[in-house]
């Protein structure tokens, strides 16, 4: 008998190590990776003011794997003796971000299934994490995990692709073998929600929203 969690989580694990050790070098553009981590560290910056934590978890650590990502602001956010913690499916990945970033305890494991205690963090940052996957459910049960882990009163930074936008309708609507080996999608892009139903979503497991708004609007492609 085969856990069906356990193998999604094994399979996204290789996917994304394969494409860690493959394709890193198509990510590589570094005028794109500085706009994103400027336009994510001011986005944090101007959200959390001078708040800072004792415990801080970022999911998905693409980002910090091929370059600086958000290191700087997150060091910037923990108190004296605090902690800075980083989870990624891909144990390529993480040990990609760890030697980049040092300060960073870095945890492999799925999103959905988190391997962390209950009730520790008080600042969670998923910056564009919960969008690869196929199905809602499996949103929604990455969302349970957030909530699980992080202390009463902890804040949830979360960003999603905004299924409004023209760029990603078309991306959803025709999706085909190409998506994941092109330059406009150059990995697995899945399930996403619009403002109102994540607000919704986040209800449900226990959040309340304190703000919103839209954050990225460059396609990639022009980029």
């Amino acid at each position: 008998m085969v856990d069906h969690d356990q193998s999604a989580s094994d399979q996204a694990s290789r996917y994304w190590d394969d494409q860690a050790r493959v394709c890193s070098a198509q990510f590589d553009f570094p005028l794109w990776r500085r706009y994103c981590d400027l336009l994510h560290s001011r986005w944090l910056c101007s959200w959390l003011g001078r708040r800072t934590f004792s415990k801080v978890l970022k999911t998905d650590l693409f980002d910090e794997a091929i370059g600086d990502g958000l290191a700087e602001v997150l060091a910037s956010l923990i108190l004296p003796g605090g902690e800075c913690h980083g989870v990624d499916v891909s144990s390529v990945l993480a040990a990609q971000a760890q030697k980049r970033h040092p300060s960073l305890r870095v945890h492999c494991g799925d999103v959905r299934c988190l391997p962390l205690a209950a009730e520790q963090f008080d600042l969670v940052i998923s910056d564009s994490t919960l969008d690869h996957f196929a199905h809602p459910a499996e949103l929604q049960k990455a969302l349970s995990e957030l909530h699980r882990v992080m202390l009463p009163g902890g804040l949830l930074a979360l960003t999603l692709d905004n299924p409004r936008h023209p760029l990603v309708v078309l991306r959803n609507r025709f999706g085909g073998p190409w998506m994941g080996r092109s330059a406009l999608i150059p990995y697995f892009v899945g399930h996403t929600l619009g403002l109102r139903q994540l607000s919704k979503e986040l209800h449900t497991f226990g959040f309340e929203l304190l703000c919103d708004g839209h954050l990225m609007h460059a396609p990639r492609l022009l980029a």
